[in-house]
């Protein structure tokens, strides 16, 4: 028996998961006779995920079909621009960009863990940026939610944990005076490394635009009482 296992985890298992690159990438122009005029670029770089059991990551498993849906909504959206383009034809802001990018960050022989990052930008002083990760049991091609990973109420338990480990992250000063508030939830964010758990925060969410995407590493050793 232990060695179909060791057969299965050695031919079959590394397919149920694999990936391939993609990169897709289009221009909108405002006005379409004239490619001088602002546009909207809109770029999708990442990679095809097979064997994913959740219908909603689409961006994984059909990310084409995810790129033309979200490229015909951002098309619509930016010709609303076109009468303030004819009063204001100098406006610099007017030149938008969309990017999604995902990413493998980790895989072992059980877990893999996926990042997608979203950036956009629509006039400002700065784009916005949103990451989302998720963890898949490779076996079954199922998402494993922070409530798999975690007990009931691992909250207060953790939250001490990235307190500490936040503490660190700004020293010599303190979360006191870098964070918003230091009542900031756990975050639900989560991905799996070798040796921990990322617990990740976007721009804005906990604390100012300039920290940008702060992600707070926590070792198993240290998480074990609260994991499952």
């Amino acid at each position: 028996m232990k060695r179909y296992i060791k057969l299965f985890c050695i031919l079959i298992l590394p397919f149920l998961l694999s990936a391939k690159p993609l990169t897709i990438s289009n221009e909108y122009f405002l006005v379409k006779t004239d490619s001088l005029s602002p546009s909207m670029t809109y770029i999708y770089k990442g990679e095809t995920v097979e064997g994913l059991k959740d219908s909603t990551l689409l961006i994984f498993t059909d990310p084409e079909a995810y790129y033309q849906k979200h490229y015909s909504i951002y098309c619509k959206d930016y010709m609303t621009l076109r009468e303030l383009y004819d009063l204001y034809p100098r406006a610099a802001s007017l030149n938008y960009f969309y990017e999604d990018h995902t990413e493998i960050l980790y895989k072992n022989k059980k877990y893999i863990s996926l990042k997608h990052k979203h950036v956009a930008f629509t006039g400002g002083a700065h784009p916005n940026t949103i990451s989302q990760h998720w963890i898949i049991n490779r076996n079954t091609g199922a998402t494993v939610t922070f409530d798999d990973l975690f007990i009931e109420n691992a909250e207060t338990g953790i939250k001490s944990l990235l307190d500490e480990a936040l503490n660190k992250m700004f020293a010599p000063e303190n979360i006191k005076t870098r964070l918003f508030s230091t009542d900031y939830p756990v975050s639900s964010d989560i991905y799996v490394m070798k040796r921990g758990v990322i617990f990740q925060y976007d721009p804005y969410e906990i604390a100012a635009y300039v920290y940008g995407s702060i992600e707070v590493f926590i070792p198993y050793k240290k998480l074990r009482s609260v994991l499952r």
